[in-house]
């Protein structure tokens, strides 16, 4: 990266309807076309801000990366040992934020769970070669849910 000043900071109350309008633009350019329709529904009602907002009560976290106010990434973690979204704004993706995200999300998992065997994620089709090269590895092959398609992966934790 150049030199921007990106900050990384929780999610605070109020801030659901931004990330989930930053989730849906990237997920209708890049990831809708390979789900079905079925899928792309099911993904929808999982990303309204009122959604957010109930998985945050029951526990799940989200760390944002931002340049200024402006919106650039998201990932969210829940219970916390997997990885539930994790989506760049299509324009600055490719200049480590995805990365630093999954980095800051798995070091929070370790430090809330230690001994934490892995970390898991159900990666959409086209990001199972980012999170390889973050370290996950294929714990099977594509399934479906709900319309859903995703391939499980998991990054093994070195923690004692």
């Amino acid at each position: 990266m150049s030199n921007r000043s990106i900050s990384y900071q929780w999610m605070q109350t109020g801030e659901e309807a931004a990330v989930c309008t930053l989730v849906q633009a990237v997920f209708d350019r890049l990831v809708a076309p390979q789900f079905s329709q079925q899928g792309v529904d099911e993904f929808r009602k999982y990303v309204r801000p009122e959604a957010l907002v109930e998985r945050a009560r029951e526990g799940h976290e989200v760390i944002l990366a931002l340049e200024g106010d402006v919106l650039l990434g998201m990932i969210e973690i829940r219970e916390p040992k997997h990885i539930s979204l994790l989506f760049v704004d299509e324009a600055h993706q490719g200049q480590g934020i995805g990365r630093e995200l999954v980095s800051r999300a798995l070091q929070h998992c370790d430090e809330l769970n230690a001994g934490i065997a892995s970390i898991t994620v159900h990666a959409s089709p086209n990001s199972v070669g980012f999170y390889r090269k973050v370290g996950f590895l294929h714990e099977g092959s594509e399934r479906i849910e709900n319309g859903i398609r995703y391939f499980p992966m998991r990054s093994e934790r070195k923690n004692d």
